[in-house]
């Protein structure tokens, strides 16, 4: 920064634009004119000349800064807020611009009559894109200004039907330069929400047209327009529809009217419910009764058919009994037979003759030597007993 203490000094050209630039940049006015050679370079800036009948300044803008720009014409009178700035190359003085707004009732009129014009050529305010409101509201969310009338009506209109629904509050200012941001801000907010509402509502009391600029921003349209959940919004103002009432999904005059139609959307819906509650349960009882008829009906045919099985399984159980009876004496006998086979069998096994004192002599190939011509002298034999047995070598026959 250069030193302001100027006295006696001798500043070269650009010297004194930096200096002049220095001292005139901080300060924010608000100029109104006339526009005239309104321009945009390249979707990036906007550039136009704001006159009156004596003189006349260049004003210049990034183009996000000037939301409403293309409702920005020649002759219009508009109010320009932003900061003086001197071009330090060329000493050209111009004015950098924070917002636009059209001045007076009529240049405000023609923005809003033109922007209303493009908005509706696009499809903005046609009517089957709109969304019915939901079946059965349970949980909305209000977007108004603290402390204002409009939340105070919206409240009480709506608490005194008691009809359960939950209301979460998203405060913003309703006017002014900074109402479009925070009213965007909430819409975003409620968006990323969606699937916890099922109703937005927008409110604020009456205003004039100058009042009820926001309303009629097209960022705020744009906003409403992509709102992922149904909108209703309640605008008051003195004539004319805001830019916010068209693309609305719903409408309504007041905050208290806005209340009204969900009270009364309301109690339809939860008439409509209990109505068809009661045709379900008449239904229901009707099934019921003839389900019983049918139901003891085959009851009592069941009855009947396992009592007949039951006296036929009663006859095959007693066939069965005898058939076992007989069986187990057949097998009685079997087993006499069997236990005298045994002894039979038992009397003709060596074992038990050995048993009794008498002894094998075999030869050593183990066969039985049954004469004593089959062996020789000075052979081996071998004599069983029942327990043991004996070799023995053979001196004589």
């Amino acid at each position: 920064m250069l030193n302001t203490n100027l006295k006696n000094q001798t500043l070269s050209v650009s010297q004194f634009n930096q200096l002049i630039d220095e001292i005139i940049s901080p300060l924010q006015v608000i100029v109104e004119g006339e526009l005239s050679g309104v321009n945009t370079n390249s979707g990036r800036w906007f550039f136009a000349v704001l006159k009156d009948d004596q003189a006349s300044v260049n004003i210049f803008s990034p183009l996000g800064r000037i939301p409403n720009w293309q409702v920005l014409q020649e002759g219009m009178r508009v109010r320009v807020d932003g900061w003086p700035r001197l071009y330090q190359k060329t000493g050209r003085f111009s004015l950098f611009a924070r917002s636009i707004q059209p001045a007076g009732r009529g240049a405000l009129k023609e923005a809003y009559e033109k922007l209303k014009k493009d908005l509706e050529v696009l499809g903005y305010f046609d009517p089957a894109r709109k969304r019915p409101l939901p079946r059965l509201i349970r949980k909305i969310g209000l977007i108004t200004a603290p402390g204002s009338r409009a939340y105070s009506d919206f409240i009480s209109v709506l608490a005194d039907q008691s009809s359960g629904i939950k209301i979460d509050f998203y405060p913003v200012l309703v006017q002014g330069d900074e109402a479009v941001d925070q009213i965007s801000q909430a819409l975003d907010f409620f968006n990323q929400r969606a699937k916890d509402y099922d109703l937005l509502v927008l409110t604020r009391g009456g205003g004039s047209l100058e009042d009820l600029l926001p309303f009629n921003s097209r960022i705020l349209v744009e906003a409403v327009y992509g709102a992922k959940v149904p909108v209703l919004a309640a605008i008051g103002h003195e004539a004319d529809d805001c830019l916010i009432d068209l693309v609305a999904d719903f409408r309504s005059s007041t905050p208290s009217a806005a209340a009204q139609l969900i009270n009364q959307h309301q109690r339809e819906a939860l008439l409509t419910i209990d109505s068809l509650a009661q045709r379900l349960i008449d239904s229901y009882q009707d099934q019921i009764l003839i389900k019983r008829g049918d139901l003891n009906s085959f009851a009592n045919r069941l009855t009947f058919y396992y009592q007949n099985q039951f006296q036929e399984i009663s006859l095959l159980l007693a066939r069965f009994d005898g058939s076992i009876s007989s069986f187990l004496r057949q097998i009685q006998v079997q087993e006499k037979i069997r236990r005298s086979l045994e002894k039979l069998l038992l009397s003709y096994d060596h074992r038990t003759i050995l048993k009794r004192g008498f002894t094998l002599t075999l030869d050593r190939r183990a066969k039985i030597i049954t004469e004593p011509g089959k062996v020789l002298a000075g052979e081996e034999i071998t004599t069983r007993f029942y327990q043991g047995e004996i070799l023995s070598e053979v001196k004589n026959k």
